[in-house]
């Protein structure tokens, strides 16, 4: 450090021009002071003041120079200016200036000399301590990726745990061995799983591999061997599967994964493998095959037409019954789509069945459509379609069963034929029977209102000449023409019922059993009769208000002998059916002849007793057969009866 500072020759370089103006200044100041005074400490003084201006310079041999220009200066003023005071003490002055003067210059240049080298020391300093801060962030970053190295192995050590413990569980659940071979000490080490697969006993363990190499099927032990050898030869890994025999005799499927791992230096070999446990996917595979064929063998030996088509409408398969519906070898249909040997008439339905079951609106579709053959004859056929999709729902292709029913479509339309024949003879056999009730109608109750005409003027007219007996024949004869008259009526209702057209509409049945109890009671003013309110079904508004006259109107009848005669309507749900039940406290009958009470003309007591026809249970019966209903009945002979009818 020193020997760089003590000869700063290029510093001398840095005296201002300022600071030798203001040297010039002060000498010449000073030799003018020592000429008129004889004070030498004058000359010193701005000596003094000459160092003071040489201070901003950064020359280290700048403040000799001065005393040494002084020191001359003085030396020769000495010759050449007045004295004023003797010679002895102005030289003693001049020597104490100029010794004055080298030691503030000496001074002077320690003191410059002292600060370069702290300015100096100071910037090494500076730049140890930028090294060191750089050092520290270097120490600090290098800490940090120790830290981040740390964190690092420790999740790598965590996440190996982790497979290791997956691996376990992934082995376990697969029922896999680990095992591994060296082919020099021809050592082999195994874990429990490996020996459990293999049917080995865990307590006998060895470390040999002949106990696992002779539980391989004896047909696939030497192809196992010759595996193993050309991988440990070419070190290549291998994978292979083998059947193996318990100590039972039963089979297992196995897989194996290996490799092969060599050592270059000892040049020994070792085979790491892994067993899986696979029988239950070969039985799988075996049953998923042993389906298939079934299925194929189902498909070619069907009697029925079946062809599999892709989503284009192709045949891709076809078995033989559909080859020879169609005339066609199964090449030849391969060149055709279903669209090719559709009839137009039955294409677009047949589309708009296959666009909805594509999109998923329905599982299968049947329809009857026609087809044209080889030969190009026409022929009709009832079509199955089924669309097979895959496990993600994806469609696949078409199974299509196709069968001839060209002579059953023959037979129907023969059947319609007739049934159309028939039906025309029914209306005119209709028309005959409108007319026959129409003369019944007329041509019958004419006579009819003559006897019983007649029979009421003999008995009014002639009654004085007749005995009780004739009375009594003439009473029955008009009472017989009477009942002959409504049994033409209730026939003639009867007729039209069939013939009626329903019109079915909401209606409130038990309005309409109100006005028909309000001409019950005039008939029957004893009889306490109590509907339900609103009882609202749909149905023919006229047949109802019919069925309702004959139901009500018969428990009114029936009943009325009582004291206190008890007719109700109510609604029920039965069996998840609306039904209506009508109650009556009257006569009632044995059910054991409840199989005739809705026949025609069948009665279930005397005209003696009750006055009727025996057509109006029937009536009823008919009426809600053609609404799709049912009626029937409960009673116990003399505690009532109950007449049930449905209305949904």
């Amino acid at each position: 450090m020193r020997n760089k500072l003590s000869f700063n020759i290029p510093a001398t370089r840095a005296i201002h021009f300022k600071n030798f103006l203001v040297l010039i200044l002060s000498l010449a100041i000073a030799l003018y002071i020592d000429f008129i005074t004889p004070l030498g400490l004058a000359a010193g003084s701005c000596f003094l003041i000459a160092f003071i201006s040489t201070r901003g310079s950064e020359s280290i041999i700048f403040p000799f120079l001065i005393a040494f220009t002084v020191s001359i200066l003085i030396i020769i003023g000495a010759f050449i200016s007045p004295m004023g005071l003797d010679r002895e003490t102005a030289l003693f002055n001049r020597c104490l200036t100029i010794i004055i003067s080298w030691i503030m210059a000496s001074l002077l240049f320690f003191k410059k000399i002292s600060k370069l080298e702290f300015q100096e020391v100071s910037k090494e300093l500076s730049t140890h301590a930028t090294e060191i801060q750089e050092a520290h962030a270097a120490l600090e970053a290098t800490q940090k990726e120790v830290l981040n190295m740390t964190e690092r192995t420790a999740n790598y050590q965590r996440e190996l745990e982790e497979t290791q413990l997956i691996l376990e569980m992934a082995t376990e659940a697969t029922e896999a061995g680990v095992w591994s071979w060296n082919t020099s000490t021809k050592i082999m080490t195994s874990d429990e799983r490996m020996l459990l697969l293999f049917d080995l006993d865990l307590e006998n363990k060895t470390n040999s591999a002949r106990p696992f190499i002779n539980r391989i099927h004896p047909e696939e032990r030497k192809e196992v061997l010759e595996i193993l050898k050309t991988s440990t030869e070419q070190n290549k890994s291998f994978q292979f599967d083998a059947r193996i025999i318990d100590r039972f005799g039963n089979r297992k499927h196995v897989k194996t994964i290996g490799s092969v791992k060599a050592n270059p230096q000892t040049n020994e070999k070792e085979i790491t493998g892994l067993c899986l446990n696979i029988t239950r996917d070969k039985l799988k595979d075996q049953a998923l095959l042993e389906s298939t064929e079934r299925f194929q063998s189902a498909i070619e030996y069907s009697p029925i037409g079946i062809g599999i088509l892709d989503l284009y409408g192709n045949w891709i398969q076809v078995n033989r019954a559909l080859e020879e519906i169609f005339g066609y070898s199964a090449d030849e249909l391969y060149q055709f789509s279903f669209q090719d040997l559709t009839h137009p008439d039955d294409l677009e339905e047949d589309l708009q069945f296959v666009e909805e079951i594509i999109d998923g609106k329905i599982k299968s579709y049947q329809m009857d459509k026609r087809y044209y053959k080889k030969d190009g004859s026409i022929f009709w056929a009832q079509l199955n379609v089924s669309l097979l999709r895959s496990g993600n729902d994806v469609p696949q292709y078409f199974i299509s069963q196709i069968q001839e029913i060209t002579e059953r479509k023959l037979a129907e339309q023969r059947i319609q034929d007739i049934v159309t024949e028939r039906t025309q003879q029914l209306e005119v056999a209709n028309k005959e029977l409108e007319a026959f009730s129409y003369s019944v109608s007329h041509d019958l109750r004419s006579p009819l209102r003559s006897i019983h005409g007649f029979s009421q003027a003999l008995l009014e007219d002639y009654s004085d000449k007749l005995d009780d007996t004739g009375k009594n024949y003439l009473n029955r004869v008009s009472s017989a023409s009477i009942r002959m008259g409504r049994l033409i009526d209730d026939l003639l209702t009867l007729s039209r019922i069939t013939r009626q057209d329903i019109n079915i509409t909401e209606i409130d049945l038990s309005d309409i059993a109100n006005q028909i109890v309000s001409n019950l009671s005039q008939d029957y003013p004893k009889t306490n009769f109590t509907i339900q309110p609103n009882i609202i079904g749909n149905a023919d508004r006229g047949l109802m208000s019919v069925v309702l006259e004959n139901l009500l109107g018969n428990a009114a009848k029936y009943s009325g002998k009582e004291e206190t005669p008890q007719v109700t309507l109510t609604m029920e749900k039965i069996e998840g059916k609306k039904t209506i039940i009508i109650e009556d406290n009257g006569v009632g009958f044995d059910m054991q002849y409840s199989s005739k009470l809705f026949g025609a003309f069948q009665r279930l007591h005397s005209d003696s007793e009750f006055d009727g026809t025996g057509i109006g249970l029937a009536t009823v019966k008919r009426i809600l057969n053609r609404h799709g209903e049912q009626v029937y009945a409960e009673s116990t002979l003399n505690q009532g009866s109950k007449f049930y009818f449905t209305l949904n």
